[in-house]
């Protein structure tokens, strides 16, 4: 069903001019915050919709992205996709050929939807078989009409070769046509299938390949022969045997004659039939009975049986062919009903998925309302601790301070101002340890660290780190369908190990979100390859991840990595009262976007080149660099994604 919505849809975009903006805008928004199957989808819906505006540019841009996401996830390997999902991917061929098709790329348009006819083909869906045998005809036309040719880049194309033909264009024509007239054979269309491979013929003989062409004019007059044009195939076959005398073939010269007393035995009985008709025609201007302009299919078929009980064969097979005619009419009539049924409802599911696009949009506002408020929660509690552990500092200088005026006030009581002393220094270094618990249960251990001992407060350094941002996919459907608690013991399952693996490679936790985290490797505590350390932690963690969900040891999860090295300013920010250790610099905002296109290429980690030339030679994989444009940044950054 849903393969005939979208195929209906190409239709619908040819024969309707109205466009709607709104669903464009929804459908871009809602993109960058899909993924997989439901992204290929919306691009899909993106792509007929900017056709329908005329914008094929637009359109071909989607499309493009569409094509490329299929390769990704429309595989047998990928168990997130379901059998029924597969006609996604020739669904998306087919769109990014009549893109380029509207955009006069005929030789583009014309590979793209050979490659959705052969998915297709493959996987038994009618449906875009036929959407791409009408598009190919399409093209067909559009580049035999010269005075068209001459405008599109189809012409351009072929000046470059000069007056003759590639070879390999030629062979690329001959298994597209091939198709073609295979298809019409199939579904006994003769006379279509006969076109095509006359126009195979042609092309055969400007490359040369005349032992093909010999066996398709064989064919052909095979075919005339089964469409019932006797005397063109005899004469077919006549052209042939002068070819086969020349060369001399004895036995294709027997086989050719069997062929041409089958089509005369055919042509005799069609002669006695049509004598047999004349006269049955003779006698029906007589007899009313035998009109058979007043004849239904009833009449015709009580008719056929009296003439079988009469064992007059020839009558009730005439009477039984136009009973036939007469119920294949009725069946295309019923076909055209069902056609604009199908539109309308078409239409409706239309209309319906507008207003769920809308409910989903306020849904995540809500969710993402939620998600602000948490967060607020968390802050409020970090001022808390913080506040305790100020009170805590106060009361042990207040102590301090009592005990030394006490001191000066009695010195006789020396032994007991010695005892209470000692009890006061347990007591600070357990305030101590307090503190020190408080500050790592809220900040990396490297940090509170770095505070604790730092003796100059306003410190801000600029160094050289590498920045780790992670995200967990879905995670918003996720939680949707789960209690608080449910959540909560998940990010502790799954950011606890992830989270271990970090320390290990002596990087801090700055900023844990709920569905992810930013890492830093370099600040305030470097190595003598933060890079490296980076890369081997995001490898250590993707890895960790699939093996404990493949064994069940979390729930099924993905997650997206960006790796970005640079510059930053690190240091303490905030007023007198409230201060944070915090890592700044536009490395960190790249780091981010890196970790977005994850979604666009559908891998889990995208580096960039500056990590990676910072890796030692035994880490430096073979990899393929892309050039991408990200916000942030006026120069298309390379990068690596995996």
């Amino acid at each position: 069903m849903r393969i005939m919505i979208a195929l209906v849809a190409i239709h619908f975009l040819y024969g309707n001019p109205a466009f709607n903006q709104d669903s464009v805008n929804i459908l871009k928004e809602r993109i960058d915050q899909l993924g997989g199957k439901d992204k290929l989808i919306a691009l899909n819906q993106l792509t007929a919709l900017y056709l329908q505006d005329g914008n094929a540019k637009k359109a071909l841009r989607n499309a493009k992205n569409a094509r490329a996401l299929a390769d990704n996830i429309i595989t047998e390997n990928n168990k997130l996709i379901e059998e029924t999902d597969m006609y996604l991917k020739p669904l998306s061929y087919l769109w990014l050929g009549i893109a380029h098709l509207r955009m006069d790329h005929y030789m583009e348009s014309k590979q793209t939807l050979l490659a959705a006819l052969d998915d297709a083909e493959r996987l038994g869906l009618p449906e875009i078989i036929n959407s791409s045998k009408t598009y190919l005809d399409i093209i067909e036309k559009e580049t035999g009409d010269t005075s068209r040719v001459k405008r599109g880049r189809f012409r351009n194309t072929f000046r470059s070769l000069g007056s003759g033909v590639n070879k390999t264009t030629t062979e690329m024509n001959v298994n597209a046509n091939m198709k073609l007239a295979e298809y019409y054979e199939k579904n006994e269309n003769y006379h279509r299938a006969i076109e095509y491979y006359e126009k195979v013929i042609e092309q055969l003989k400007n490359i040369g390949e005349w032992e093909r062409v010999y066996t398709l004019e064989e064919h052909i007059a095979g075919l005339l022969l089964k469409d019932g044009q006797l005397e063109e195939a005899l004469l077919a076959y006549d052209d042939i045997g002068e070819k086969i005398e020349d060369a001399d073939d004895t036995v294709g010269m027997q086989r050719l004659e069997e062929q041409k007393d089958v089509v005369r035995q055919k042509m005799d009985s069609t002669i006695s039939g049509m004598e047999y008709s004349k006269s049955l025609s003779k006698s029906s201007d007589s007899d009313d009975d035998f009109t058979l302009a007043e004849m239904n299919t009833a009449n015709l078929l009580d008719k056929a049986e009296k003439a079988e009980e009469s064992e007059d064969y020839e009558q009730s097979l005439y009477f039984l062919k136009e009973y036939m005619a007469m119920e294949q009419q009725l069946a295309r009539d019923k076909q055209a009903q069902e056609l604009a049924m199908l539109e309308k409802v078409n239409e409706i599911e239309t209309r319906d998925r507008e207003i769920t696009l809308l409910k989903q949009n306020e849904e995540i506002s809500e969710l993402k309302l939620e998600q602000n408020e948490a967060e607020l929660d968390q802050q409020r509690t970090f001022k808390q601790n913080l506040a305790i552990g100020v009170f805590l500092l106060a009361a042990l200088v207040l102590a301090l301070y009592l005990l030394y005026r006490n001191k000066r006030k009695d010195h006789r009581k020396l032994g007991v101002a010695y005892t209470d002393l000692e009890t006061t220094r347990d007591h600070l270094e357990e305030a101590e340890k307090r503190i020190k618990g408080l500050l790592n249960q809220q900040l990396s251990g490297a940090v509170a660290d770095e505070l604790l001992s730092s003796k100059d407060e306003q410190k801000v350094e600029r160094r050289f780190v590498c920045i780790m941002f992670l995200d967990i996919r879905d995670f918003t459907p996720f939680a949707e369908k789960r209690d608080p608690e449910e959540i909560i013991r998940y990010q502790n399952l799954v950011f606890g190990f992830m989270i271990d693996i970090v320390n290990k490679h002596k990087g801090i936790i700055n900023q844990i979100l709920g569905d992810g985290f930013m890492a830093t490797f370099g600040a305030p505590i470097s190595t003598d390859n933060d890079c490296r350390q980076a890369y081997l932690t995001a490898r250590e963690i993707i890895d960790s991840v699939k093996e404990k969900s493949e064994s069940n040891e979390i729930p099924q999860t993905r997650i997206g990595v960006g790796l970005h090295a640079g510059y930053v300013v690190a240091g303490n920010v905030g007023t007198q009262d409230r201060k944070q250790y915090s890592i700044t610099g536009n490395t960190v905002i790249l780091a981010a976007r890196l970790e977005q296109l994850n979604k666009e290429f559908g891998t889990s980690l995208v580096m960039s080149r500056e990590v990676y030339d910072q890796l030692p030679e035994e880490l430096q994989e073979a990899v393929e660099f892309k050039k991408v444009k990200v916000k942030g940044r006026s120069e298309a950054m390379e990068v690596a994604a995996f």
